[in-house]
């Protein structure tokens, strides 16, 4: 480690000079190539999370029409409804129109769990929820399936 030196000038003033810095070594191509990567790939890996996210507004969509057809169904809430449809059809239907009207991802797939709930409802029951059954007997699902000779 080199020292501060001390010299004397010729008019008397003093000199004190302190020694030089190290000299920084700078990182090799092979270095700083790897960090360029890194970077490039935490920034892809961002990307990447950010459209795994976009991608599952779907399931929150679909999430969200399921609980709602189940909170109208539990504590039998009093909507208007088409009759032909049923309530589950007929949030369904008002869903896909509203989506018509505005334009939104996740209100889309609000619509598409509705519908996918009014037809799972509809076939596997029958009938549709929250219809009155006319006629007794099994549902009206069943006796087209019958009458098709199924």
């Amino acid at each position: 480690m080199a020292k501060t030196t001390v010299q004397r000038a010729p008019a008397g003033a003093i000199i004190v000079q302190q020694p030089a810095s190290p000299a920084r070594r700078r990182a090799s191509a092979v270095a700083r190539a790897v960090g360029r990567k890194a970077g490039a790939l935490a920034k892809r890996g961002g990307v990447a999370a950010a459209k795994r996210a976009w991608q599952r507004k779907y399931l929150v969509g679909a999430a969200v029409a399921g609980g709602l057809a189940g909170y109208v169904q539990k504590n039998n809430v009093d909507i208007p409804h088409v009759d032909a449809l049923g309530k589950n059809g007929t949030m369904a239907l008002a869903a896909v129109a509203l989506t018509m009207v505005q334009k939104n991802d996740y209100l889309d797939a609000i619509a598409s769990g509705l519908v996918a709930v009014a037809v799972y409802d509809w076939t596997s029951s029958g009938t549709i929820h929250g219809v009155g059954h006319r006629g007794g007997g099994r549902g009206h699902v069943h006796r087209i399936i019958d009458s098709m000779g199924g």
